[in-house]
């Protein structure tokens, strides 16, 4: 979403007065937004990856990064906007790579309207991946994700980034059947409601995995805690 600063206007003063001729004419305001070019974007992209890669004084043991989208709500009849039937609104859509070891925003993007989440993220991913390998090598990255990044080309990228995944897949039929015999032995960690049983499935990459998988699906389900990084981009920075 773009905002008017002070600066915008002929006067310097934000607030409307008697003299109509103090505020920003429709020219002005129409120069001003079609000024911003996807150089421009790109730029905002750099400015919120360099201040992510250069947050660490210190070589960190592991990065996880958390992907997800959320909504950006438009009231216009900006570019790019189309109805969501899920969010039952015209909008953008906005994906954060987030970390969850100092809770910084890594790479926001906008997307248009009922874009599919998956859309670019390798691109992103490889950016955050070498830009970090490139100040601080020498350090385990993971990444984590929910359904809408299960992709087997998304898979297939990982591994020779050498970045290991844990990535919810939705429940389907054959992995109910596959799922069935477990879910006896450990139906107190399941969700139930009176929809009945929630059975959640994550995809990883994670070595040791098969050893301890109650491990590997904990630290998968703490991605949760990125949504909270995506709320607060969403009510303060990204407006």
């Amino acid at each position: 979403m773009i905002t008017m600063s002070c600066a915008t206007t002929r006067s310097s003063s934000c607030w409307p007065t008697a003299r109509h001729q103090d505020l920003a004419s429709q020219p002005t305001l129409s120069r001003f937004e079609n000024s911003v070019t996807p150089r421009s974007l790109l730029r905002l992209e750099e400015f919120y990856l360099d201040r992510f890669v250069n947050s660490f004084e210190e070589r960190p043991r592991e990065v996880t990064l958390d992907v997800d989208v959320f909504d950006d709500p438009a009231h216009g009849q900006q570019q790019m906007i189309f109805y969501h039937g899920h969010y039952q609104q015209y909008q953008y859509l906005v994906r954060a790579i987030t970390c969850a070891e100092n809770d910084l925003v890594a790479l926001p993007v906008l997307l248009h309207g009922t874009a599919e989440p998956a859309l670019g993220v390798g691109v992103d991913l490889q950016r955050v991946v070498s830009a970090l390998r490139a100040k601080l090598p020498g350090f385990l990255i993971r990444l984590r994700a929910d359904a809408g990044y299960a992709k087997p080309w998304l898979y297939r990228l990982c591994e020779p980034l050498d970045v290991e995944y844990s990535i919810s897949i939705g429940m389907n039929r054959v992995l109910k059947q596959q799922t069935e015999e477990l879910l006896q032995t450990a139906v107190q960690q399941c969700e139930a409601n009176f929809l009945g049983t929630n059975r959640r499935v994550a995809v990883t990459y994670r070595p040791g995995a098969r050893t301890l998988p109650e491990g590997a699906y904990d630290e998968s389900s703490e991605r949760g805690e990125s949504e909270n990084r995506n709320k607060e981009l969403r009510a303060w920075g990204w407006r």
